[in-house]
């Protein structure tokens, strides 16, 4: 069983857990929120639903800068862990998985995993979710340093922890007091360790293993899918043909989260990305997420795709902009092309500053975002031959990176190797006809008082 929420961003590396897992035999189980069972079918799977509710109607408060992170547990996370809770509680009870992955925000799964006795193991996607003074991560609010002192970063881990704590943990001892458990505490920031494996599902080129990471815990590499998004119409054949008969161009994406603050009071992203193309001489390709996000400036050099599988289109570009989100930063990555990063909150001011102390990117703060620094970066790193020959050396390391073989390997230890290859009794019609049917309104009990 594999459970995830957040943005696409979060699904992907589970989808290429589970196609992993598919092709070795096992039965995946994606337990994922109503906007991603499209891309899980797409994929060949078929999803179970996470309930998840949000208390606020703006999807841009959780890409404020230094406040999404918070806004994002506070609005989304912590009310959803009741149902998310009594949700996974009746999947474990119908169809008895042999291990549960989830997403380090899918909060309470290891509370249903004791219950009905199954190992589990917490997914992390990028760097920032396993806090370091060895290898330290930049938080929002912080500045982007080459070092840190080691007092400073203990220091400001106490104070972060502590805030995070103050934020989740009291309404979920309210909620452990109505499923009859002890309380507790660090659900967030402790719980995330606490099971059987702890999955960093990143490079170590990126961040490799440090002496103080918890005990239990594997750097798998980076996983490899981009294809659990609907392409552009035009985003097949006739795209090929337009990238494929001209000098490589310039591609810039916000993923799938970050469109939602590509036009703010201070610029427009993708009109400063038209202009600064045109400045330099350069075609464009715009990865626009939404049509209202599209510039005004239409030309035979500048072509715009809502979606496109940045794998079919990074490698043949000059240099990549974009916003950091662990799995566009991969992709550059494994392109061997040199990115402008515009980090936009959450983990992506680490893995900016991860990416700058590889030397294949350089930095450009969301507030400094304009047509004028925009030519002035890119004309760094696509002058400068440094950032292309070092970006190509990374790539060839990453072409044999395989991040979710690597997890399900671990996996399989954690259960001695077994592989399931048939349906258990009482699971097969999970399997066979759909999770939603094996769990039809009471298929099986709610979590029970006395856990």
């Amino acid at each position: 069983m594999l459970a995830t929420m957040g943005s696409a961003g979060d699904l992907h590396p589970f989808l290429a857990i589970a196609c992993e897992m598919r092709g070795r035999g096992h039965i995946p189980l994606l337990v994922v929120p109503e906007g991603h069972t499209a891309a899980v079918r797409r994929a060949g799977f078929d999803p179970a639903v996470l309930p998840l509710r949000s208390t606020v109607a703006d999807p841009g408060v959780f890409l404020h800068p230094w406040k999404g992170s918070a806004n994002f547990l506070k609005h989304v996370v912590v009310p959803s862990t009741a149902g998310v809770v009594r949700r996974l509680d009746e999947l474990i009870g119908a169809l008895r998985p042999d291990i549960i992955v989830a997403h380090q925000t899918v909060l309470g799964t290891p509370w249903a995993a004791a219950r009905h006795s199954v190992p589990f193991a917490i997914a992390a996607i990028a760097p920032a979710s396993w806090p370091s003074v060895e290898n330290p991560s930049v938080y929002p609010g912080m500045p982007d340093r080459d070092r840190y002192r080691p007092w400073m970063l203990r220091m400001g881990h106490a104070i972060g922890a502590a805030v995070t704590n103050r934020l989740v943990d009291p309404p979920l001892n309210r909620l452990r007091r109505e499923l009859g458990m002890p309380p507790g505490r660090a659900f967030l920031l402790e719980e995330q360790f606490s099971g059987s494996l702890n999955l960093g599902l990143w490079s170590p080129r990126l961040r490799g293993p440090a002496s103080d990471d918890r005990p239990r815990s594997l750097i798998a590499g980076f996983t490899w899918f981009d294809a659990g998004d609907e392409p552009s119409q035009g985003g097949g054949g006739d795209l090929l043909r337009w990238l494929d008969d001209g000098e490589p161009p310039i591609v810039f994406t916000l993923g799938t989260s970050a469109v939602a603050a590509a036009v703010d009071r201070r610029c427009h992203f993708y009109e400063a990305a038209a202009d600064a193309a045109a400045e330099l001489g350069r075609r464009a390709l715009l990865l626009v997420g939404q049509d209202a996000n599209a510039p005004r400036l239409a030309c035979a050099e500048l072509r715009v795709e809502r979606y496109v599988p940045h794998s079919m289109v990074m490698p043949r570009a000059c240099a990549v902009v974009h916003h950091a989100g662990l799995n566009t930063l991969a992709q550059a990555l494994r392109a061997g092309r040199p990115s402008v990063i515009v980090p936009h909150a959450h983990d992506q001011f680490d893995n900016a500053r991860r990416s700058r102390l590889l030397g294949v990117s350089v930095t450009l703060p969301r507030r400094r975002l304009s047509r004028r620094t925009l030519v002035e970066a890119l004309d760094r790193v696509l002058s400068e031959p440094g950032f292309t020959s070092r970006a190509e050396a990374l790539s060839a390391s990453l072409a044999v990176e395989d991040g979710a073989a690597r997890a399900v390997d671990a996996l399989e230890a954690v259960l001695g190797g077994a592989v399931m290859t048939e349906p258990k009794a009482g699971s097969g019609r999970g399997a066979a006809e759909g999770v939603e049917g094996a769990l039809a309104p009471g298929a099986a009990p709610g979590f029970v008082q006395n856990v």
